[in-house]
Formats: C-alpha cells, structure tokens, sequence
C-alpha cells in the first residue's frame, strides 16, 4: 500500500479476547501483518487492506479475476488455518476455545464502532446471550 491509500478492514475470524496472541509471522491478503480488535469477551482478527483493491468497485472488479481471487483466497485461507492450528486454548481448560472463520470476500458497507461492539457484548452478556 502506499501512503495515500484509503484503506479497509478485512475480517478473517472471531474468537475470545482472552486468548494468546497467535498472530506472530502471519500475513494476510495483501502481505499486511495481522492484528487484533478486541470488544468485551471476543475478539476480532482483521487486517487493513487498501480500498483501491478492496473497495466495492474495485472488489466487483477484482472478484472477476480469477488469478486475483485465487491469491487472495489462498493467503484468506492460509491466514485462519492456521490461526484455528494454533489455538486459542482457553485459559480454563485443556480443550480449544471456538474460533469462527469468516468467508472471504464478504462484504459490508459498514459495521460497528469498538464503542458500540463493545456496548452491545455488555448488552448480550448482560442477558445471558
């Protein structure tokens, strides 16, 4: 990326925010070093990726180009095997935490602030969700 890209967040997995951090020597689909958004009790791993290939047109676009995909679909991939390899093990017990792996290429308009996530985990925990 350069420096006058706009950039956006690409989402590769859930898990707890409790978890060791499992991101050491991972890239994601643009070579971008991974990192972590926590809210409450989960956590977010994501990735900033530019805009001038990841934003809606250019995505339209790019999701045409079969080697594109393919690449990019390899390092999406690469990126949550191996997170969901490594654990997370949970702090409780001898067993492995849940991680939800997101698909790639999805795409939303818009989501949640960290504030208003980590608003709406207190709501959902609060009510037993």
């Amino acid at each position: 990326m350069t420096g006058n890209d706009e950039t956006g967040v690409w989402l590769y997995a859930v898990t707890r925010a409790n978890a060791p951090r499992l991101l050491d020597g991972l890239s994601g689909v643009t070579a971008e070093a991974p990192r972590v958004i926590e809210a409450g009790a989960l956590a977010a791993v994501a990735g900033d990726v530019p805009l001038s290939s990841f934003g809606e047109e250019a995505l339209r676009h790019n999701l045409e180009d079969l080697d594109w995909l393919a690449t990019v679909a390899r390092a999406h991939d690469t990126l949550i095997a191996t997170l969901v390899d490594r654990g997370p093990w949970c702090r409780s017990a001898s067993r492995r935490c849940t991680t939800t792996t997101l698909r790639c290429g999805r795409r939303s308009r818009s989501g949640p602030t960290t504030s208003s996530a980590r608003s709406s985990t207190s709501r959902d925990a609060s009510n037993g969700a």
